[in-house]
């Protein structure tokens, strides 16, 4: 009896030691605790209050290699579901609201056993967020428009009933994949930017057109912007399926053939509605090529239109088999859909059937000669560098007509070699040419006059830093390298922009963007001149970066400048240089707090540094 009592107390012994064990293994302090928390309140804290949907949440948070399961509960009649596979739970909200529902939704942290944390207070570690039902009202296509055309800053979001016709497939390879296009039954387009969609629907093709097969009937619900001219809901609108299916009458091309040949240029407002719609363009001649972009003519109008070569919406194969037909100078008929870029008005093919109804065409020379004059440009049109080319095409982008060069003033700087534009040294001050282009198809020949912007030459103690020395392109997720006047600069998210204003550095409104010399200048720092574009300046708010100064290349021990713009900003900015021996220069986004917010456009950075001594 005894040694079974023994052996009874060592087996419970051992059992509230394995418990122990346990409780330890999973125990968690209360400074991870407190930091796992401040991770659910910064991933959750600004995102939008509106709620129009359901909407998954992590039912686990992690900090420095440890997890924690999180409770959410919601408050109001909303329900929080258990868990799915994958470790999600789902908010579910009341779509149709009949009116407002305000809510609180609330993390907790809880243990295996799903019992809350607790400081030494008694006090359970969690965070709650305020969020609200909006009540459900469905807009029309006017209320879309001035929803997107608001400046409020705390708009409501608004809920408009439309068929999907196309989404930018993932197979695009677009950093805009997932987005939709749609139109409603009375043929108003709608486009709906990076929709909030369910986990892993983007990860292909099929998957997204499996979820939501085109001519699906949809509530889109969100607010709107004009984006460089173009209409649409923000990032993360939400999409919800009501059911129903278009017909093929509801999803009908619309005719636009009459209003854009109207059109007084290819960013004409007058064409506002006709945006994201499936649109047909009859009697369309076509004109020339530049690139993905086939330009055309609508009517007997002298304005151009473009159809974008893309794989948004179809593959890379049909789409190469498409742009086979566009042969210029012949006639044709143009389907897509309108999209808006850089407020210009293109059309963005659905399928192969986006040019149909080829008519070939025979010119004389004379129209020939013509349309080559009109199509003629050359890019780009600046040289900033010394040894810097631009290559003159021999043929007009139309018909082929002979083309010569001549440059027109009598001038030392520039040269035309080897059918090419060269300027082997930048004259000492900024200088124009005209060159004359004599174009040539059988007797008949015309002449047309481009001109050359030559920037001045860089100082000698100094550098002046320009999209164009810089060879700026598209932004750039990776640090990229260039070099202007010997000196190597470094750049992140930094691009060339020539949409809305003359060309300038645009430095992206991201915490990474960043622009920097990477090895010292020849001395100290002296002065900065950053001359900002104009027409890129704020219109309302405000616009504020960073500029440090460095003795190091890592920047380690930089003192920085806060910049501030606004719209009564002048345009030139002299800095003023903290105390120090500086040989580095960085501007910096770093962030986008009030303090640091907003696109950065300059137009040029002149930074002038010491003579160095004397040998």
């Amino acid at each position: 009896m005894k040694k079974t009592l023994l052996i009874c107390i060592l087996v419970l012994v051992l059992c509230a030691s394995v418990l122990v064990a346990c409780n330890k293994a999973e125990s968690l302090d209360a400074e991870t605790l407190t930091k796992m928390l401040e991770v659910i309140d910064v991933n959750n804290r600004n995102k939008p209050a509106e709620t129009p949907v359901d909407y998954q949440l992590p039912g686990k948070t992690a900090y420095s290699g440890k997890t924690c399961d999180v409770k959410w509960t919601a408050t109001n009649g909303v329900n929080v579901s258990a868990p799915d596979a994958d470790g999600y739970v789902t908010v579910d909200v009341n779509e149709e609201a009949p009116e407002d529902i305000n809510y609180t939704i609330t993390a907790t942290l809880v243990n295996s056993k799903g019992e809350p944390y607790k400081n030494d207070e008694g006090k359970e570690y969690s965070v709650s967020f305020n969020r609200v039902v909006k009540q459900f009202i469905v807009s029309d296509y006017a209320a879309y428009k001035a929803n997107c055309e608001s400046t409020d800053k705390e708009k409501a979001s608004i809920n408009i009933k439309a068929y999907i016709y196309a989404i930018i497939l993932p197979s695009s390879g677009s950093s805009s994949k997932g987005s939709m296009y749609l139109q409603d039954k009375d043929g108003h387009g709608y486009y709906a930017y990076s929709p909030a969609l369910a986990n892993g629907l983007t990860a292909s093709d099929e998957k997204i057109l499996a979820e939501y097969p085109l001519g699906t009937e949809v509530y889109v619900s969100g607010t709107g912007t004009v984006y460089s001219g173009q209409y649409e809901f923000n990032k993360g609108c939400s999409i919800r399926k009501t059911g129903n299916v278009a017909t093929a009458d509801e999803l009908k091309f619309n005719d636009g053939s009459a209003a854009f040949a109207a059109a007084k240029d290819n960013e004409d407002n007058a064409l506002i509605d006709f945006q994201n719609v499936k649109i047909e363009l009859k009697n369309c001649t076509m004109t020339r090529i530049d690139n993905q972009y086939y330009y055309f003519k609508v009517g007997d109008s002298n304005v151009e239109f473009n159809l974008y070569r893309t794989n948004y919406f179809m593959s890379a194969e049909d789409a190469d088999k498409l742009v086979k037909k566009f042969v210029v100078g012949d006639k044709a008929t143009f389907r897509g859909l309108i999209n808006v870029y850089s407020k210009k008005y293109q059309v963005y093919p659905l399928g192969l059937d986006a040019i149909s109804d080829v008519q070939h065409i025979e010119y004389t020379d004379t129209e020939k000669v013509a349309m080559d004059k009109a199509n003629l440009t050359l890019s780009p049109t600046t040289i900033a560098a010394n040894g810097a080319e631009i290559t003159l095409p021999a043929t007009g982008p139309a018909f082929g007509s002979a083309i010569t060069w001549a440059i027109k003033e009598t001038q030392t700087v520039a040269t035309i070699e080897d059918g090419k534009l060269k300027v082997a040294t930048l004259p000492e001050a900024a200088m124009t040419i005209t060159l004359v282009a004599t174009i040539q198809s059988g007797e008949v020949t015309d002449t047309k006059e481009i001109t050359i912007d030559i920037a001045m030459k860089q100082p000698d103690n100094g550098i002046i830093l320009t999209s164009d020395n810089m060879g700026l392109g598209k932004y750039s997720t990776t640090v990229t390298d260039t070099t202007v006047n010997g000196y190597k600069f470094a750049h992140l998210q930094v691009m060339k922009n020539t949409y809305d204003q003359a060309p300038a550095i645009q430095i992206k409104n991201d915490e990474s963007a960043m622009l920097c010399n990477t090895e010292a200048f020849a001395g100290k720092i002296t002065s900065v001149t950053i001359n900002h574009n104009v027409v890129g300046m704020p219109k309302s708010g405000y616009t504020n970066y960073v500029v440090e100064f460095a003795t190091k290349a890592d920047f380690s021990d930089a003192k920085s400048v806060q910049v501030k713009l606004t719209s009564d900003s002048a345009a030139t900015l002299e800095l003023e240089i903290p105390e120090g021996d500086f040989t580095f220069i960085r501007i910096k986004r770093a962030g986008t707090t009030d303090e640091r917010k907003g696109t950065v456009y300059i137009d040029s950075i002149k930074i002038l540094w010491e003579a160095p001594a004397a040998a």
